[in-house]
């Protein structure tokens, strides 16, 4: 299929754009996003440079994403490199794995909303978040359990392991101190990357 040379020129700065901010933000860059979502050609001219790249472009809402493939530790992480932003020294994998499944949750209770944004609260309490974590692993066990015996043997993950590093806290109440009551913030901005706040520290 020929293309105008037009065309292959705003795929090319989308792509570049993409490798420079990881995302294409309409309010951002709006003749860009314009010329990747209104223009067949210079989409799917983009979508070729994300798989030679071994790379996916997606879009959510108003961003368009480069999102690297599990392989791909060129553009994305390796474990050792993810490991080493995510744990504290001399962590072991079953670390690694529970960091993972932290940000996994925390997602999921900040941004599992519907319509224009998806953000359904602005902060949880420790305690609150380790009651949380505490069910969705044994959920995880369960659910585990049943797929090994009706599957046979696959990749699982150990929730076993994990479950003993999560201890089940409760929500203080009405009648605990203030400086009792740690809670968690979240926010992301392009600039900064993903925040999480510790009572008002980074």
């Amino acid at each position: 299929m020929a293309y105008e040379w037009e065309d292959i020129r705003a795929s090319q700065e989308i792509f570049y754009h993409l490798l420079e901010c990881r995302q294409l933000r309409e309010e951002d860059e709006p003749l860009l996003y314009q010329a990747y979502t209104q223009r067949e050609e210079v989409q799917n001219l983009v979508k070729s440079q994300g798989e030679a790249a071994d790379s996916m472009i997606e879009r959510y809402g108003n961003v368009v994403y480069l999102i690297p493939k599990e392989e791909n530790n060129l553009l994305g992480y390796s474990k050792a490199q993810l490991k080493a932003v995510l744990c504290r020294s001399g962590a072991t994998d079953k670390d690694f794995y529970l960091s993972q499944f932290v940000v996994l949750t925390l997602l999921v209770e900040f941004y599992d909303g519907q319509g224009s944004s998806s953000k359904t609260r602005d902060y949880i309490r420790v305690g609150e978040l380790q009651n949380i974590l505490s069910q969705r692993l044994k959920e995880g066990r369960r659910t585990g359990r049943k797929r090994r015996n009706g599957r046979g043997s696959h990749l699982q993950i150990c929730w076993k392991r994990m479950k003993p590093c999560v201890q089940t806290t409760k929500v203080p109440g009405p009648g605990r101190r203030k400086k009792d009551s740690c809670t968690i913030s979240w926010s992301f901005s392009r600039d900064r990357g993903l925040w999480i706040m510790w009572n008002g520290m980074r």
